[in-house]
C-alpha cells in the first residue's frame, strides 16, 4: 500500500489520525508494527528480504543511473506491459514510474474490467510522488 515510502506513510498516518478511537490507535500500531518488521529484516539480512524489496532496489538503481542500467539489461525491449487483476502492487507502480521517467519506451497497462476504471483513475495519483522506491529506512 505504501511501499514504506515516507510520503505515503505520512498520508496513511494522517488517515489513521482521523479515525475514531480505538481504530486510530489500532491503525497506528499496525503501521508501526509493519514498519518495524521490515526495518528489522533489513538490518538482519544483508540482501533483499523480499521480492518487493528487490523491485524497490531496482527502482532506485534505474533512477540513480538515469535509466542506463535498464537500457543495458534490456537493450532490445520494445514495450512494457503491466497487467493488474484486482490491484497493482505499489512496488510495480514505482518501478514503472522510474522507467517512464528515464527510458523512452511505450507502456501498456491492462486492467480487469471490474476494477480497471478505479485503478486507472488511481495510477496518476500513485505516480504523483517524488523518488519512487525510496523507503523510510534508507536504501
Amino acid at each position: 500500500m505504501t511501499g514504506f515510502h515516507p510520503d505515503r506513510l505520512a498520508v496513511l498516518d494522517t488517515v489513521a489520525d482521523g479515525l475514531t478511537p480505538p481504530l486510530d490507535a489500532d491503525t497506528a500500531d499496525l503501521v508501526a508494527a509493519a514498519t518495524t518488521i521490515e526495518r528489522t529484516l533489513r538490518q538482519r539480512a544483508p540482501e533483499a528480504v523480499s521480492q518487493v524489496e528487490s523491485i524497490r532496489w531496482a527502482t532506485r538503481r534505474i533512477l540513480e543511473t538515469d535509466g542506463e542500467i535498464f537500457k543495458q539489461a534490456y537493450p532490445d525491449i520494445d514495450r512494457i506491459s503491466l497487467v493488474g487483476v484486482s490491484s497493482v502492487a505499489i512496488s510495480y507502480i514505482d518501478l514503472l514510474h522510474a522507467v517512464l521517467a528515464t527510458v523512452s519506451i511505450p507502456v501498456h497497462i491492462h486492467l480487469r474490467a471490474g476494477t480497471g476504471t478505479y485503478l486507472a483513475n488511481r495510477v496518476s495519483q500513485l505516480f504523483d510522488i517524488a523518488n519512487p522506491g525510496t523507503v523510510v529506512f534508507g536504501s
